[in-house]
């Protein structure tokens, strides 16, 4: 396929019978997530599948399923478009942009427009999604600003904002990598939730109990990075 599509509805002319079966399955998956049928998703996922998320945590199959039978994320609407597949004997690799509206959480993110990158592998005549990963756009990045004036901070809230959000990010990186859980839960909101290795927690206390647990039954030598986070308590969104 030399051209990108517009919906993987939009079969062009020239595409291969293995170009045409990856687009037609992967309009199949965008409609099972807004239907929230979790039984066709996990048809389409192999047991093998592992998934990228927006903040880079790695998630497998029932992670995900999880995630969409517990309500914890459900997308309302997506659409795909710009699809471009590339398909090597029994392997296929799909890369499309999802507008999309979806909840993970309390939180609801209308109108993004991540890329996905999907991995499709055939099996027993069928092609099932073993991997993918979902990538942000800046459609038009906003300009960070210094303020020249004589006297003034030489620098604009944006800035100030930015200083803040990393500065909890390393408090919250330092209390995970010391194990000092009363700090990691003083940086959660009282209404915020997160899933992690499947599980829903709901609250400041809840998500904590969940950190300590979750670290009790890993390896002791997690470690977090300012450059590699894992696991921080962030939107993560959504199969691909």
């Amino acid at each position: 396929m030399n051209e990108p599509v517009r919906t993987a509805a939009e079969i062009p002319n020239g595409a291969s019978q293995a170009e045409q079966e990856v687009l037609k399955i992967t309009q199949e998956l965008t409609d099972a997530t807004v239907r929230n049928d979790v039984d066709a998703v996990g048809r389409i996922y192999g047991d093998d599948y592992l998934f990228v998320a927006f903040n880079g945590n790695l998630e497998n199959k029932e992670s995900q399923l999880e995630a969409f039978r517990s309500g914890f994320m459900k997308f309302s609407a997506a659409t795909i478009e710009d699809v471009v597949v590339r398909v090597y004997g029994d392997t296929a690799v799909a890369i499309k942009r999802r507008t999309q509206v979806a909840t993970v959480g309390t939180r609801t993110n209308p109108g993004a427009r991540p890329r996905v990158t999907s991995v499709w592998v055939k099996r027993q005549g069928r092609w099932q999604l073993v991997s993918g990963q979902v990538t942000p756009t800046l459609e038009n990045p906003p300009a960070q600003t210094e303020t020249n004036n004589a006297g003034a901070s030489g620098q604009t809230r944006t800035m100030d904002d930015e200083a803040a959000i990393r500065k909890h990010v390393a408090d919250y990186v330092l209390a995970y990598n010391t194990h000092d859980w009363e700090k990691m839960g003083a940086l959660f909101t009282d209404d915020g939730d997160g899933l992690r290795s499947g599980r829903l927690a709901k609250g400041r206390s809840a998500l904590r109990d969940l950190f300590i647990q979750s670290h009790s039954t890993t390896a002791k030598t997690s470690h977090l990075t300012h450059g590699r986070e894992h696991s921080l308590p962030e939107t993560r969104c959504c199969g691909g």
